[in-house]
């Protein structure tokens, strides 16, 4: 306040406002004769990522929001790769699991992607897919992912049918989809 407004520096303040970890983008637009406008855009979590006894929360970017202890609902990144696993705010999240799991998101289908709570990554960027009910589904590798996981919804409406709850269904296997029940003698 009180300030010349021409003499702020627009694009320092941009950059100021981008180094912050929660804003992705900044632009800043002096309009005479007395407005400076600020548009920001925040960084949203879509992941959260255990790193030692914190979790990082993860933009679509795969870059870290910030540490914290609680995952806000966000679907969880277990990264199995067996490679160091590092976060540090406002820096790309430092673990291979994490560029799986945002190519993975866009492929699981609308009617399941709210019931998704972890995505698994193994060595060989192996995914498994966690559901809220415990149903476990192995995607296998990042090639073809999005015809394997069409195929899902159609596989459990099958099974329901029957009457059969399923625990894990495995699309590893090309041309196969293979499903195991819960155990227990009805199939349940």
């Amino acid at each position: 306040h009180g300030d010349r407004l021409f003499a702020v520096d627009a694009a320092g303040v941009a950059r100021r406002l981008r180094a912050h970890p929660r804003i992705k983008d900044a632009q800043v637009r002096v309009r005479p004769p007395q407005t400076l406008a600020i548009m920001v855009t925040e960084r949203t979590p879509v992941l959260a990522l255990g790193v030692g006894d914190r979790l990082a929360l993860i933009d679509d970017e795969g870059v870290v929001v910030d540490l914290t202890d609680s995952p806000a609902g966000l679907v969880m990144v277990a990264d199995r790769t067996g490679r160091p696993v590092g976060a540090r705010r406002g820096t790309p999240a430092e673990s291979e699991a994490v560029g799986v799991a945002l190519k993975t998101l866009p492929a699981i289908p609308a009617e399941l992607r709210g019931r998704v709570v972890e995505v698994v990554v193994d060595a060989g960027s192996d995914v498994t897919l966690v559901m809220r009910s415990g149903l476990r589904i192995r995607v296998g590798a990042l090639a073809g992912l999005t015809q394997r996981l069409e195929q899902v919804p159609g596989v459990l409406d099958a099974m329901s049918a029957r009457g059969v709850t399923v625990a894990v269904i495995d699309l590893r296997y090309a041309g196969s989809i293979v499903v195991r029940p819960h155990a227990g003698g009805d199939g349940k």
